[in-house]
């Protein structure tokens, strides 16, 4: 059982939490950062992220934690595979057979990465009650026959027979009923369209390596939605399906929050099209949007699950780099930047605001939002650095549930030259990202400043 403080409160993290060198998360990180940088090619950079999250020991040596053991993570929230998988699936159609077969190789066919190169549909296994059976036949089960489902109104939950829900601290009828939550609050509440298909048919929940055929789940994530390997419809005739570790269920209130920010995963799906737009989780790879349905899926989680905050932990580890870009994607960072989402919230129009920005017909998410901006009088780049600032002050309605950004340096002695591309080094912030420096006044509480440069430089 490992401990983090966050702010003035300690939460425990179950072990299996914890994120490690060696984890799906920590390599995705690292092979992005080799693929940035020139060092793997387009075809080797998405076959090492297949490994990262299904056969971790084929890794090259330098993305295993063997030599990297002093590079251990440890966050108070397990993460999420959805952005993961989706940017996967969307590199997949522009690989080379090669790699699609070296994927394929380690990849399981529920997962839906081949989306439109795997032909036929698996013949379902449905229940004998002919009322529930016409709801129940979407799905490419193959692999997926699992013995045990329980329905709700809109979900049905299926889990494999290595698993009791009496093992843990809830019931399958307590599942049953955040799920339930999650779709009222989303749905009914704030307006999202239905997912895919769910006028027809239950929303598949899958408990992870439950035995009996049940889908995997590994390298420390809690949950994901992705989609049944259907290539022999369109992708908007498909369905995606969730599914939750097991080790999840030992506690209440994380598994409210899971299966917000699950189920919003399956809402941004479907956002959009109701539009007429092109939607953003499609795109998202390509148009840096990926950290934004990641981030926007932990603003959901507190939105699900008020009372309860293991989402902190996120936000916590990413208050430590505020040099990073916003739509940096990599380790934990994006789920952190869910402040970006709160700060809308707060102070630009409510969830209102948030349904707008997955629902408007815009190139990515900050597109979106500086739309949204532009409509209230002002945009994104007056925005951002106001968001900087209450990110420094910890000005949010939770804010003193986690730390503030660090101050980057404090200058007491004048006078001063300070040329920030070199003081900064490799703490320049990127493009929408921020620092920060405090000029404490010597004498006189007066200072003067001769600043010289481009307003904006390398798009900063």
């Amino acid at each position: 059982m490992g401990i983090f403080q966050i702010g003035r409160t300690a939460y425990a993290a179950p072990e299996w939490e914890t994120v490690s060198a060696g984890s799906a998360e920590w390599a995705l990180h690292a092979v992005a950062d080799d693929a940035a940088m020139g060092l793997l090619d387009r075809d080797t950079a998405a076959i090492y992220r297949a490994y990262a999250l299904f056969a971790p020991s084929k890794l090259p040596s330098r993305y295993q934690p063997a030599t990297n053991a002093d590079a251990d993570v440890e966050s108070g929230h397990a993460p999420c595979w959805t952005a993961a998988l989706n940017e996967l699936r969307v590199a997949y159609a522009e690989l080379t057979p090669y790699a699609r077969e070296e994927i394929d190789r380690v990849a399981p066919s529920y997962i839906g990465l081949a989306t439109h190169y795997r032909g036929g549909f698996a013949t379902p296994t449905l229940p004998d009650d002919s009322a529930i059976l016409a709801r129940d036949n979407f799905g490419d089960t193959g692999g997926l026959k699992v013995p045990h489902v329980h329905y709700t109104d809109h979900f049905a939950i299926r889990w494999g027979s290595s698993f009791e829900f009496a093992d843990t601290s809830i019931t399958v009828e307590d599942l049953g009923e955040y799920l339930e939550d999650a779709w009222d609050l989303f749905v009914n509440d704030q307006g999202y369209a239905r997912p895919y298909q769910s006028n027809d048919y239950y929303l598949d929940v899958y408990v992870g390596n439950s035995g009996s055929g049940s889908p995997g789940i590994g390298g420390g994530a809690a949950a994901y939605v992705t989609f049944y390997d259907v290539s022999s419809r369109d992708i908007f005739d498909s369905m995606n399906y969730m599914v939750i570790q097991k080790g999840v269920f030992s506690y209440g209130d994380y598994t409210r929050e899971v299966v917000g920010h699950e189920f919003y995963h399956m809402i941004q799906f479907g956002a959009g099209i109701a539009h007429d737009c092109y939607d953003y989780m499609y795109t998202a790879a390509s148009e840096g949007s990926a950290w934004a349905a990641e981030a926007s899926a932990v603003w959901a989680e507190d939105e699900a699950s008020p009372d309860s905050n293991f989402w902190v932990g996120f936000v916590s580890e990413a208050q430590n780099y505020p040099e990073l870009s916003i739509m940096y994607f990599g380790g934990s960072l994006h789920y952190g930047r869910s402040l970006f989402f709160d700060y809308i919230d707060e102070r630009h129009g409510g969830e209102e605001a948030i349904y707008a920005l997955w629902n408007e017909c815009h190139a990515s998410i900050l597109d979106s939002a500086d739309a949204l901006l532009r409509d209230q009088g002002t945009s994104l780049h007056a925005m951002f650095p106001k968001y900087a600032l209450a990110n420094f002050f910890g000005d949010y309605l939770e804010g003193d549930l986690f730390p503030t950004a660090p101050l980057h340096t404090q200058f007491d002695d004048y006078p001063l030259e300070f040329v920030a591309g070199e003081d900064l080094g490799d703490d320049v912030p990127e493009n929408f990202a921020a620092n920060y420096l405090r000029f404490a006044p010597d004498s006189g509480n007066q200072l003067s400043f001769h600043i010289e440069g481009a307003d904006r430089v390398g798009g900063r």
